[in-house]
């Protein structure tokens, strides 16, 4: 059976649908939990930072992630800056979980959509029969999923070929943030020149290696200032900056707040 008439075969379940956008502070979940259903993140406007088990993405605008169930997940976004929507649901082909049906690989966490508006509807759509939540809701529901899942495997291989060369690169980066990290040293893990590296990574992330390094130690601080009891200090040396104060003119550049106030959030 092929992967076409596999999908005809879903058994889908769709659970909740939301949109967070401002004035709502979509805080996230920077202390993580095991999820319980399968989820899709939708980006529409601003960033979020993802962390499945050990595989990192930062989730920018007109992209699409995949949260499956079972799996350790931990995200956060800056406060006040992220429209998004989410929509849990459970898949099944033949009694057993889709994803694994399907033979897919733990690494298509997240793929950028080629028609915005498109994916936009689908998801506004879906959040008007959650909140309608009439007899047709399952059924109605479960089309405009099946059709986010069709689209999001058929981007799953173009989106594998474009950053797979990076994921040692990023695995790399995300535990090393306590050390001086050169662009030089990333380069060579990709097997490239450095030029070329950042040329390839920016056009693969739509960030440059060291700005993309910095959101990832933003955004370890704002997981430890979440989750953990550790000084303002202490955090800043375990992301790789040894300078409070340049740390946090950093922090309140990105999130708007100083990373205390961040911290009361989650108080």
């Amino acid at each position: 059976m092929d992967t076409l008439n596999k999908i005809s075969s879903f058994n889908l379940k769709p659970k909740m649908v939301q949109l967070y956008v401002p004035p709502i502070v979509w805080k996230g979940d920077p202390k993580g939990h095991v999820g319980v259903y399968d989820a899709f993140f939708y980006v529409v406007k601003g960033e979020c930072y993802l962390l499945i088990e050990n595989e990192c993405v930062i989730l920018k605008e007109g992209e699409l992630a995949f949260l499956p169930k079972g799996k350790m997940r931990t995200y956060s976004a800056i406060p006040s800056s992220v429209t998004m929507y989410e929509i849990d649901f459970d898949a099944e082909i033949d009694g057993e979980h889709w994803y694994s049906k399907l033979n897919m690989s733990g690494e298509h966490y997240s793929v950028k959509v080629k028609d915005p508006e498109k994916f936009s509807r689908l998801f506004e759509q879906s959040l008007r029969h959650e909140l309608d939540k009439d007899v047709f809701y399952d059924l109605l529901c479960s089309s405009n999923l099946s059709r986010i899942i069709c689209e999001y495997l058929s981007l799953c291989g173009e989106n594998e070929e474009n950053q797979s060369p990076f994921k040692e690169v990023v695995r790399y980066m995300r535990e090393n943030l306590s050390c001086q990290i050169k662009v030089e040293a990333l380069a060579q893990i990709a097997c490239m020149e450095s030029t070329y590296f950042i040329k390839k990574f920016k056009s693969a992330f739509g960030s440059s290696p060291i700005n993309y390094l910095n959101k990832l130690r933003i955004y370890r601080a704002m997981t430890l200032l979440a989750s953990s009891n550790l000084s303002v200090d202490s955090i800043c040396k375990t992301v790789g900056i040894y300078d409070n104060s340049y740390f946090s003119r950093t922090f309140k550049k990105y999130c708007s707040i100083t990373p205390s106030e961040y911290r009361e959030i989650f108080r």
